[in-house]
């Protein structure tokens, strides 16, 4: 152990001297390496507690499905009283009448008193819905305005590879956390001032505190930007998020998962690539785009990370939709590229480039930010739709 923290050290004494992706890269392991045992106790109760609420959530679902079968075998052979189709249609009347007036769903438009607390604010994986379907985070309007090979230039570190980690976590805790209000635009005014002027610091300051907060997992609103393509367009915003990237890219990269997953360059066997293609469809199933790190055959250092934007059944097989950092959002929107099983058992990407897969993981810290973001996310539901905010898991 002494050996491996010197030989750490050694390597990031060498690097301070470049302000590029290397230096940042060694530096980090150092403190991830120091700090590995708070991060490991860290890490263990935020799964603890995601694992909580997707055991409630499969409880639920479970209990869901038994109720309704149990519905189903009630009614085998026998008529259905004429009352009950009477009140039946009542009530699809009333509901009818009141999804013209407001929407009564996850972070729907309804109040309290016309939609159940419970519903607006469930203390579930449903609190991750705010869009209509998953797949509209992978719209343009919800993507960076720029890909992970521009951030390479565009941020204040210099770049040698790029930052896909960072530009996976960072635009999926946007999509999350991130509550745009183009209507305000006194701040997004300031941000066209002069160059030197104390209304544009401030109002630059002010905006990149808000990127800073929601990198740290929590809810903000964002005044003067309708969307992230926005907010990410804006050439100041823009490097900074970049900067931003870069640290979350050596943050959750320069990790000994991060190094496990650079090295594993053998296929999948068929039974693993099964699993993990099974647990990311549970999490997108509960409105989840997972990050998902993978390496390509036979190519040690030949990483990537990019988030899992949804799924498709093609003759009974799961097929991942890839939301590549380095594509278009137009053709991830589509579902363009696809991670599949191989006729070998082991994973296959139909990227330029990639083929066959080595080793492929979950991101290490998409269970612990889905945790945190979890608890911030009903607590500002509560609060915007004045909702008691009920004991979580």
């Amino acid at each position: 152990m002494r050996l491996l923290v010197s030989a750490f050290f050694l390597i990031s004494l060498l690097a301070l001297g470049s302000c590029n992706q290397t230096g940042l890269g060694a530096v980090t392991a150092v403190k991830n390496l120091i700090t590995t045992p708070y991060r490991g106790a860290k890490s263990a109760i935020s799964n603890y507690q995601y694992n909580q609420i997707k055991t409630a959530e499969e409880t639920k679902r479970l209990s869901l499905q038994q109720h309704v079968q149990l519905l189903s075998s009630e009614q085998v052979g026998c008529q259905r009283p004429a009352t009950v189709n009477i009140f039946e249609d009542f009530g699809s009347i009333l509901e009818e009448v009141r999804l013209q007036v407001c929407s009564c769903k996850s972070w729907g438009s309804c109040t309290n008193e016309t939609c159940s607390c419970e519903t607006l604010c469930p203390n579930n994986f449903d609190i991750f819905k705010r869009r209509n379907s998953i797949m509209e985070n992978t719209q343009v309007q919800n993507s960076m305005a720029f890909r992970n090979y521009d951030s390479i230039t565009i941020s204040d570190i210099e770049g040698t590879q790029g930052y896909c980690w960072g530009h996976a976590s960072l635009t999926s805790k946007f999509n999350r956390l991130a509550f745009f209000d183009g209507s305000k635009k006194e701040a997004r005014a300031n941000l066209d001032a002069a160059p030197d002027s104390k209304e544009r610091k401030e109002s630059l300051e002010y905006y990149k505190k808000i990127i800073d907060d929601i990198a740290d997992n929590k809810v903000r609103k964002i005044p003067g930007f309708n969307n992230l393509f926005e907010l990410s367009y804006h050439p100041d915003l823009q490097s900074y998020l970049a900067t931003k990237m870069s640290k979350e890219w050596a943050n959750k990269a320069m990790t000994f998962q991060g190094l496990k997953t650079t090295l594993s360059t053998s296929p999948m066997k068929r039974e693993d690539s099964q699993k993990l293609l099974e647990d990311i469809k549970k999490k997108i199933d509960n409105n989840q785009q997972p990050q998902l790190v993978f390496t390509r055959k036979e190519s040690a250092g030949f990483t990537h990370t990019t988030l899992i934007s949804d799924y498709r059944i093609v003759d009974g097989n799961i097929e991942l939709c890839v939301r590549d950092n380095d594509n278009e959002p137009f053709l991830n929107h589509m579902c363009h590229n696809r991670i599949k099983i191989n006729e070998n058992g082991g994973l296959y990407y139909n990227f330029p480039n990639w083929g066959e897969l080595g080793g492929a993981t979950i991101a290490h810290n998409d269970n612990a930010d889905a945790a945190v973001q979890f608890q911030e996310l009903r607590s500002h539901c509560a609060d915007q739709k004045k909702c008691p905010l009920t004991e979580a898991f």
